[in-house]
């Protein structure tokens, strides 16, 4: 757009969306840019000389610059339909402006605290930019300055002029607006083409460019394309530079070779394939040459890997016995501790303490083949010895009778005495009642 005080640093500031450039702009150039999206995403580098004339030379200059199409077609309207808003609409910032039935569209604008006032906008037959601020950079005493000399000096240009609307390009539809404020894919087609542009939308609809989408979609097909050329050098390249010098390297060829075929069968364009598949498959032909050379060493490799991994799991598998079997030797030696533990408890020779000595027995004969043997044996013997020797009845202690231990049940309910019934709250019976 040729906007002449833009630097380095407006790049990446936010505030340009909103037309805050670290050194501002010209009033003739936001002229040019809101003249551009008047004329269809059209710009042109206008100015007040039509033409320059050098008394030896001829004509220097002749004003027929070149038009350079800076927004789509599409995306122009979209943009004067949504600053159409601007004026149209009873919250839009200049919606009180008069312009005599003049259909326009623009945009007001003013900087912190009020030093700055701006108004661009436009009709099919002018663009007009107008600008209010102190010499001093001081706060101004209100902020439709602008709006009204552009109000009043649009009246005095368009006077006698028929009011002219906006076309609106084949390629806007109107689409249904979904949930999220997303566009749907249904199209309203009986519009009522008596309205003006800006009226004309139904409700519940908004603009679709068929254009942008076109061109969204070619981009992205571009672009998908481009990032597949990439890989697909990147990995044909590394493939091409690909040696075999050592086992390792002869048994990833086939890896590689499949790295850099995928890549390439990537590539959405199958012409672009080609010189890449020829690439490939010549680094292939020479790289097997090579790997015959190493098939013998690979097999080798490959025997004295598998006997490696043998081993190891067979180790694996003696480390995992010898794990089982301490654990139940530990499980064993633990059950036979506990029986005894129960023995040395009993009092009596009674039939469970039988039972026990009998499941003990069993215990222990699980334990023969273990160096804790003769200890738990000897200890098993001498709980055997110990519980024969011991009463088989075991006493029932005496409980004395105690006539408390049963609920009475002869108690009876307190009673309330029955109130007195010669006691009245009511008139004397011997008086007289009204």
């Amino acid at each position: 757009m040729k906007f002449s005080s833009i630097r380095y640093a407006d790049n990446s500031a936010m505030s340009i969306a909103l037309g805050g450039f670290t050194y501002g702009v010209k009033v003739d150039e936001m002229a040019r840019a809101y003249a551009a999206i008047q004329n269809h995403g059209s710009y042109r580098n206008q100015t007040c000389l039509m033409k320059i004339t050098h008394e030896t030379e001829g004509t220097v200059y002749d004003g027929k610059e070149k038009p350079v199409q800076v927004y789509s077609e599409d995306a122009a309207f979209m943009l004067t339909d949504a600053m159409q808003g601007v004026l149209e609409e009873s919250y839009g910032t200049a919606a009180d402006m008069d312009l005599n039935g003049q259909i326009a569209a623009g945009k007001t604008g003013t900087t912190n605290s009020n030093r700055d006032v701006w108004f661009c906008g436009y009709t099919n037959y002018y663009t007009t930019s107008v600008w209010v601020g102190r010499d001093d950079n001081g706060v101004l005493g209100r902020t439709d300055y602008a709006s009204r000399i552009w109000e009043s000096f649009m009246n005095q240009i368009h006077k006698g002029k028929q009011a002219s609307d906006f076309q609106v390009p084949d390629t806007i539809e109107y689409r249904n607006v979904i949930a999220g404020g997303k566009l749907g894919s249904k199209t309203y087609q009986n519009l009522d083409m008596s309205k003006r542009s800006y009226e004309r939308r139904p409700s519940g609809y908004d603009l679709y460019s068929v254009q942008n989408a076109k061109k969204l979609k070619k981009h992205q097909e571009e672009k998908e394309l481009q990032e597949a050329l990439e890989n697909a050098e990147a990995k044909v390249s590394a493939f091409e530079a690909y040696e075999i010098n050592s086992v390792a390297t002869a048994k990833g060829m086939n890896d590689a070779y499949a790295s850099a075929v995928e890549a390439v069968e990537a590539i959405p364009d199958p012409e672009k394939q080609s010189s890449y598949k020829t690439r490939v498959a010549e680094k292939y032909e020479k790289l097997q040459e090579t790997y015959k050379d190493w098939e013998t060493k690979i097999q080798e490799a490959d025997e004295e890997a598998a006997k490696k991994a043998a081993a190891e799991q067979d180790a694996r598998d003696e480390a995992n016995q010898a794990a089982a079997t301490e654990k139940l030797h530990q499980q064993r030696i633990s059950n036979m501790e506990w029986y005894l533990d129960e023995l040395a408890d009993r009092d009596y020779n009674t039939d469970t303490a039988k039972r026990l000595l009998q499941d003990a027995a069993n215990a222990l004969e699980n334990c023969r083949e273990y160096e804790e043997y003769q200890s738990l044996q000897q200890r098993y013997e001498e709980q055997t010895a110990r519980i024969q020797g011991l009463p088989t009845e075991v006493p029932t202690p005496e409980v004395p009778e105690n006539r408390y231990d049963t609920i009475e049940d002869d108690y009876p309910d307190d009673e309330v005495p029955e109130a007195d019934s010669s006691a009245s709250d009511g008139p004397d019976s011997t008086e007289e009642q009204e």
